[in-house]
C-alpha cells in the first residue's frame, strides 16, 4: 500500500524493518499514485488542496493513523522550512515561495531478512576496516552480493 503523508514519518508496525528513502519529483509522484493504490493519512486541509494541485489528482484531508509493513511505502510531503506559528499556506505561489519536496520511503526487509542484512553489514565493515583476518576481495564481493540479494 502507498500512503500519503504531510510529514517525513515512518510509522512502523513494531517490526525490525529496513526502509529505503529518497527525494522523487512532481512527475515521479504522479506517475506513483497513478499506477498504484494509495491510502491518503494527509492530516491538515491546506496541505491536502495544495497536494491535489501539485499532483493534479484529489488528495482528501484523512486524519488516520497508520503502520506500514514491509512492501508499503510512504509518499511524504514535507516544507522546506517550520512555518511560524498559526500560519497557513493558501496558494500554490506561497508554497513554491515557502519550497518543498516529495520523499519516497520503502519497506524493504523485515525480521530473519533484517537480522541476516545486520549481520553481513557488520561482517562487511569489519572487512573494510581488516578486523576480520581472512577478508580479501572475494570475500568482500561474496559479502556484498548477500546483501543485495536481500535488499
Amino acid at each position: 500500500m502507498l500512503y500519503l503523508t504531510n510529514a517525513p514519518i515512518i510509522p512502523i508496525s513494531g517490526e525490525d524493518l529496513i526502509v529505503r528513502a529518497k527525494e522523487v519529483s512532481v512527475n515521479e509522484a504522479k506517475e506513483l499514485i497513478n499506477r498504484e493504490e494509495w491510502v491518503s493519512a494527509i492530516g491538515h486541509k491546506s496541505t491536502a488542496e495544495l497536494l491535489s494541485i501539485a499532483l493534479e489528482k484529489e488528495i482528501p484531508m484523512n486524519r488516520v493513523e497508520i503502520k506500514i509493513r514491509k512492501g508499503d511505502k510512504i509518499l511524504a510531503f514535507s516544507l522546506n522550512r517550520r512555518l511560524e506559528e498559526g500560519k497557513v499556506i493558501k496558494n500554490m505561489k506561497e508554497l513554491e515561495e515557502i519550497g518543498y519536496r516529495l520523499m519516497l520511503f520503502e519497506a524493504v526487509i523485515e525480521g530473519n531478512g533484517f537480522e541476516r542484512i545486520m549481520k553481513l553489514a557488520k561482517d562487511l565493515a569489519d572487512c573494510i576496516q581488516n578486523e576480520t583476518p581472512i577478508c580479501d576481495e572475494k570475500t568482500y564481493d561474496w559479502l556484498s552480493l548477500e546483501m543485495h540479494k536481500i535488499i
